[in-house]
């Protein structure tokens, strides 16, 4: 299993750049890694599927059908998680509003779902496509055959499809294929979920002294969410302090702080500072001012899996912050 905790954001090759355009990429691989993916969000959080690319699926914390405009646009918030893993996830219910289906059925649901957006199906039930070469700038027309049982089958066993055994070989198809993940409606986190993040999250953070020096006697005495405040105040702080910003915060000084990473990077904004910028971002909007505004009763087990998670965006934070000054010593 690899955690994106072992790589650096400028030179992490865990994270495959697919596309560009691409809002999100995966922290890195394995299901423990996709279930803190999907726990980055309050529990409850439905995440809907945007897009699939070669075996990863796009999601938005948000329904759809409420937003206007581009729905990969960073002012969203994105995820994104590798099939494999969402089966493992399935598998052990730690996630619900999913379906493990076999490569036929994936297709066809892929090809219905291009009727429904307004592609034409001819007699054959296939599919006219007119696409544009990116080269040359101009269209051209192609075919997309229909999903069928008995080329599926008939690739699957090495075999020709034959009639006669049409029910037999169907079944053993469906029993013995590959399967893929069909999302019904939107994902979200069990409650069994839940608890395998809280119980794997107790006592494994790795914080600069700083900041350890502080919640420590917060910490002794059980206040809790006074200990994610204050750490949640010295991350400000401290970009403040490094940019010489002062009037900047939140999503503001967020944005100026990726910026500057984006240009120490040669200008590169590659998947690693995608990765950060999210996590920033959901941080800053679902712990730093959760805490900063109200008072907030959670147990051990809850303050521990917070810490684990802020302890992964210090280490960030000092990988970015190294990266835009090399010279500074910083958190030392």
């Amino acid at each position: 299993m690899k955690d994106y905790l072992e790589n650096n954001l400028f030179e992490y090759e865990g994270i495959r750049n697919i596309s560009d355009t691409c809002p999100i990429f995966p922290y890195g691989e394995g299901w423990l890694t996709a279930l803190r993916t999907i726990a980055n969000f309050p529990f409850g959080t439905d995440l809907y599927e945007i897009d699939e690319l070669i075996g990863l699926k796009i999601f938005i914390a948000r329904n759809p059908s409420n937003v206007k405009g581009d729905l990969f646009h960073e002012v969203h918030l994105h995820s994104a998680i590798w099939n494999e893993d969402l089966i493992e996830l399935h598998n052990r219910g730690f996630i619900t509003g999913t379906n493990l289906v076999t490569g036929y059925e994936w297709s066809l649901n892929k090809h219905n779902k291009m009727l429904e957006s307004g592609y034409k199906e001819d007699a054959n039930g296939d599919l006219r496509v007119s696409l544009v070469n990116p080269v040359s700038n101009t269209h051209f027309e192609t075919r997309i055959e229909k999903p069928r049982i008995e080329k599926f089958v008939s690739d699957f066993f090495a075999e020709d499809w034959d009639e006669q055994y049409r029910d037999e070989m169907i079944a053993d198809y469906i029993n013995n294929s590959e399967k893929y993940v069909l999302i019904s409606k939107a994902l979200r986190i069990t409650d069994s979920g839940l608890k395998e993040i809280l119980n794997s999250s107790q006592n494994i953070y790795d914080l600069p002294h700083i900041i350890i020096d502080r919640i420590e006697p917060l910490i002794k005495i059980k206040y809790y969410d006074t200990a994610i405040r204050e750490v949640a105040i010295i991350f400000e702080h401290s970009l403040k302090e490094f940019h010489s910003v002062k009037d900047l915060i939140g999503e503001q000084l967020i944005d100026f702080h990726i910026k500057a990473c984006i240009a120490a990077n040669n200008n590169n904004y590659n998947a690693g500072i995608k990765l950060y910028r999210q996590e920033l971002r959901t941080i800053n909007r679902f712990i730093r001012n959760e805490y900063m505004h109200w008072l907030k009763e959670i147990n051990e087990s809850q303050f521990n899996a917070i810490l684990h998670r802020q302890s992964r965006l210090a280490l960030f934070i000092k990988q970015a912050i190294t990266k835009i000054d090399p010279t500074r010593n910083f958190w030392e």
